[in-house]
């Protein structure tokens, strides 16, 4: 993402954040910055490493906001690690995690939003969000049965 598209993601976010009723801090625009700046998905201990003049409970508070708002997306691995990328959008989507490689693929389903609404109506609830991982193996990594055992190192 080049500097100007970055800018323009920024401000959108920004724009939600105060939409939503939250304030739009100097640490809070420093972590957008950095946020948009991380060519994929990243860890909070990443975040706030590489945003050191924030400290680190205020980068956690701000995940929980940013989460809330939609301005990022959480994607928990199959170790349980947990990684975040900015959804600029704000559209609502699955993910699909590859357990060699940790590519983490985005999809939406029509089909799938449907068929939770309908299990949570079937046992009395209202549905008012939910999050999906399917792991699987990628088409980049081999099988186990054609390379022994798993890929190779996580990413």
């Amino acid at each position: 993402m080049d500097t100007i598209a970055r800018e323009q993601a920024a401000q959108r976010i920004e724009r939600r954040l105060a939409r939503l009723g939250y304030r739009v801090t100097q640490p809070r625009r420093r972590l957008i910055e950095k946020m948009l700046a991380f060519e994929t998905y990243f860890s909070s201990d990443s975040l706030s490493v590489g945003e050191p003049s924030v400290g680190r409970a205020t980068v956690f508070r701000s995940l929980h906001v940013f989460l809330r708002t939609g301005a990022l997306c959480q994607v928990v691995l199959e170790d349980g690690t947990i990684v975040y990328r900015v959804a600029d959008d704000g559209a609502h989507h699955h993910h699909l995690v590859c357990i060699d490689c940790d590519l983490v693929e985005e999809f939406s389903s029509e089909f799938l939003e449907a068929a939770l609404a309908h299990a949570g109506a079937a046992h009395g609830y209202q549905v008012t969000g939910h999050r999906l991982e399917i792991y699987g193996r990628c088409d980049h990594c081999p099988t186990e049965a054609s390379s022994g055992g798993r890929a190779g190192a996580r990413g």
